[in-house]
């Protein structure tokens, strides 16, 4: 009727409301981002310590078998660089150790169909920064590499020390080591390291490999190949857990040896610390700080017949 006031309908927020329903949905994405980053790092961690159990008992399958652990590396005809390689049978892929031998007595690198190509996931932490499915290529070549998150464990000493890679569990045959039993491990099977994790992140790497002439080279295809047949994986306690390369030094020599110590110090891409597989088949987390400094818990760990007393509650 005229003369009466009919309500208005409205059809839309005001600028403010629609501000504010923005301020809150962007807060909620704010607190539901580390929330999902939490879960997905806890599963990774539960799958890293799936994986190191498996390779543990993977070693202890083989230790029964020939009343021994596997060298790091060995001699002879048919020759590895790697002690996954012979654990190969005992990780389910039998098929994949008789058809590298079978190709070569070096697993050979001649394409992407190549055994040492074969991508494993057994032998790779899901937090690790490798890519999708872990294989790496050489830049400028056909020779592409299965690459690993994991070390055994060789040595707890200096590279400079005369019982460098004669003191661990995984040793290479070229220093003229021998197997080491369970019997071996004097330090108690509890207290020494048999795997640990390898972290394959680097963001310093780009200016070393420039330095040092390998511009292009993938930081993985340093040590980290499951196969060794780039450098040996060797895991060595005697470095800081989580080392990083420095800031890139000005003369090679210097580059090199920061780069040797990196290649071998264990590490991961787990908050604080890294998980570490023991001689008697469990796996433990190693915080950074209780691994300390060159030469002290984590290096202790992993020598075998050391006689180091160490505090159980360390670590």
């Amino acid at each position: 009727m005229p003369g009466h006031n009919h309500g208005r309908v409205r059809t839309a927020f005001t600028l403010i409301e629609l501000l504010v329903v923005i301020a809150i949905i962007a807060v909620l994405i704010g607190l539901l981002v580390p929330a999902v980053q939490k879960v997905r790092e806890a599963a990774s961690r539960i799958k890293c310590v799936n994986n190191l159990k498996q390779i543990a008992l993977a070693a202890h399958n083989y230790h029964d078998s020939y009343s021994a652990f596997p060298m790091a590396s060995s001699g002879g005809r048919y020759s590895y660089n790697s002690p996954f390689v012979p654990l190969l049978p005992y990780l389910e892929q039998d098929n994949l150790y008789k058809q590298g031998y079978a190709s070569s007595p070096n697993f050979g690198n001649n394409g992407p169909n190549s055994p040492g190509a074969t991508p494993l996931s057994i032998v790779v932490c899901p937090s690790d920064s490798l890519p999708t499915p872990p294989v790496v290529r050489w830049p400028g070549t056909n020779n592409y590499f299965g690459v690993t998150s994991y070390r055994g464990n060789t040595s707890g000493r200096n590279a400079f020390d005369p019982a460098w890679g004669l003191d661990g569990i995984f040793l290479p045959a070229w220093l003229g080591a021998t197997p080491v039993r369970i019997l071996d491990i004097t330090d108690g099977t509890s207290g020494t390291i048999l795997f640990g994790e390898y972290s394959n992140l680097d963001r310093n790497w780009p200016g070393y490999a420039s330095l040092l002439g390998s511009t292009d080279l993938p930081f993985p295809l340093l040590t980290s190949a499951w196969n060794g047949d780039t450098f040996n994986p060797f895991g060595v306690g005697y470095y800081p857990l989580n080392s990083k390369l420095p800031p890139v030094p000005a003369d090679p020599l210097t580059a090199s040896i920061y780069v040797y110590s990196r290649e071998y110090a264990y590490g991961s891409s787990h908050p604080g610390g890294a998980n570490f597989a023991f001689c008697d088949g469990s796996v433990r987390f190693l915080t950074d700080a209780a691994a300390g400094t060159p030469g002290g818990l984590l290096s202790k760990l992993s020598t075998r017949a050391g006689g180091e007393v160490i505090d159980g509650s360390a670590f």
